[in-house]
């Protein structure tokens, strides 16, 4: 069978995606465990306080891994590189080696991979970037005006 290797990438792909599922609630139910302790603890000191008044507030900051324009810049210098397409996980692994970046959690990752690929919708929407399908997976190119 000549598609076996896909089939096989698929599969771990699948797999991976199954392990931060697994992982991700993993660190909701944690996060519910805390959220029912804080809970407990403002009803002992004010019994009659309504939880439901208290807002979420997102704390998180977002994390910034390009400098303005330099996405851009070094996603053009990959593209420039070598005459081909490159697959979104190719330009994911040369971004993470040029930014010499490590991860603490599989979260952080994601959210980096996610915007890369944000970014790149960004460009083929404007123009710059030309998406090709290649037995199956997204590659991306300098568009070549006309």
């Amino acid at each position: 069978m000549a598609e076996s290797h896909i089939v096989n990438g698929l599969i771990k792909k699948r797999g991976e995606l199954m392990g931060e599922i697994q992982e991700l609630k993993r660190v909701l139910v944690s996060f519910e465990d805390s959220l029912q302790s804080l809970d407990k603890t403002i009803l002992i000191f004010s019994p009659n306080y309504k939880l439901s008044n208290i807002k979420a507030v997102n704390k998180r900051k977002i994390k910034k891994y390009f400098e303005v324009g330099e996405f851009k810049e070094l996603l053009f210098d990959l593209l420039k590189s070598e005459d081909r397409a490159f697959s979104t996980d190719e330009i994911i692994d040369y971004l993470i080696e040029k930014k010499h970046l490590n991860f603490d959690d599989s979260i952080e990752e994601s959210k980096f991979k996610n915007n890369i690929v944000f970014n790149l919708r960004y460009h083929l929407e404007n123009g710059l970037l030309a998406k090709i399908k290649d037995k199956g997976f997204d590659k991306w190119e300098i568009k070549i005006p006309y």
